[in-house]
């Protein structure tokens, strides 16, 4: 393991989710997005349910929406597909763009929903729409131009993965987005 190339072993260590090392590798200057021998960076390889370990790649500078060259995944479809909310809402935290699709036009959404994980749902449906959304309970109040840019994209893969339905006679100009529709 002397030998391998300093990408290849915080890959390693990220895949691990052994924090030390991941950090005693970057205070000695690897570069955080360097590709290991498999064409993918510590941050596309990182334990998902490490989100101490994410957050900490994140602040040394990883790229959260680098995809995989494989099938265009980013580490946010990885994550929300195997339901670890806590490592979705650290990178969106740090500037994961949720409206990226992959290869087969699925946003991390999408795999969230297709594997009954509500919680990363709920992270991913608030960032997309954030800025023109109020939670309540189970639903999610959107302004009338949260609404238009919705309804605009009628056929968009967000509006796809959720029901709008127009609260009746509030007069309030707000719609409710239920989720799952």
């Amino acid at each position: 393991m002397a030998d391998m190339p300093v990408a290849d072993k915080l890959c390693n260590a990220s895949a691990k989710g052994n924090l030390p090392e991941v950090l005693s590798l970057l205070r000695n200057g690897t570069d955080v997005n360097g590709f290991n021998k498999y064409n993918t960076t510590a941050l596309q390889v990182a334990k998902l349910g490490n989100p101490a370990l994410i957050c900490e790649l994140l602040l040394a500078g990883a790229d959260p929406n680098l995809r995989d060259p494989a099938c265009g995944l980013t580490v946010t479809h990885d994550a929300a597909r195997e339901g670890f909310a806590d490592s979705v809402r650290v990178l969106v935290e740090h500037g994961a763009d949720v409206n990226i699709v992959d290869g087969h036009g699925n946003l991390p959404l999408h795999l969230a929903a297709r594997e009954g994980h509500l919680e990363a749902m709920r992270l991913l449906l608030e960032q997309a729409l954030h800025g023109c959304i109020t939670r309540r309970t189970n639903h999610f109040v959107v302004s009338c131009t949260g609404l238009r840019q919705l309804s605009a994209a009628e056929h968009s893969p967000l509006a796809e993965a959720c029901s709008v339905q127009r609260q009746a006679g509030s007069g309030s100009g707000y719609d409710t987005i239920q989720y799952p529709p």
